[in-house]
C-alpha cells in the first residue's frame, strides 16, 4: 500500500523504513504541518463513531443484492438506503458526508439497479473535480 499520498520525498522515507505504518505517516504529516509554507495546511482529528445501518432495500434488484452480499455487504449505511429510496421515487438527492463514508454506493446503487432492470438505460456521471480539489486542499 502506498502511504506517501503523492509526496515524493515521503515516498523515499517510507521505502527505507523497515515497517511503514500509519503512525509513521501521521507523525510525518504532523512534522510537515509545522514547517513554513508547508503543503499540509491543516490536520483535523475526528473521533471514531459507530455506523448506523439499514437493511438493503427490498426493491433492489435481487441480482444486485446478491452481488453486494457476495462482496460482504449485508446491509447499507442509513444514508445509502435513504438515497436509494429517494432516487427510486424519482427524487433528486444531494449527499454530503465525510470522505470514505459510502457516497459512491449512494449514486452507483440506483444506477446499477436501473441498468439491471433496463439494459437500454444509460447514465452520465459528472464530477466537480475543481470543487473536490479545493475541498481536499482545505
Amino acid at each position: 500500500m502506498d502511504l506517501s499520498l503523492g509526496f515524493p520525498e515521503f515516498s523515499q522515507e517510507l521505502a527505507i523504513s523497515t515497517k511503514p505504518s500509519l503512525d509513521l505517516v501521521v507523525a510525518r504529516f504532523q512534522a510537515l504541518h509545522k514547517e513554513p509554507n508547508s503543503p499540509v495546511r491543516a490536520i483535523h482529528h475526528q473521533p471514531a463513531a459507530d455506523g448506523v445501518y439499514a437493511d438493503i432495500p427490498a426493491n433492489v434488484d435481487p441480482r444486485l443484492k446478491k452481488a453486494l452480499e457476495k462482496r460482504g455487504i449485508q446491509r447499507l449505511y442509513v444514508h445509502q438506503a435513504d438515497a436509494f429510496h429517494e432516487t427510486s421515487a424519482g427524487k433528486n438527492v444531494v449527499v454530503v458526508t465525510p470522505t470514505a463514508s459510502g457516497k459512491t454506493l449512494c449514486y452507483n446503487l440506483p444506477v446499477f439497479d436501473l441498468l439491471l432492470r433496463d439494459p437500454g438505460v444509460r447514465a452520465m456521471y459528472l464530477f466537480p473535480t475543481k470543487a473536490l480539489a479545493e475541498d481536499q486542499l482545505h
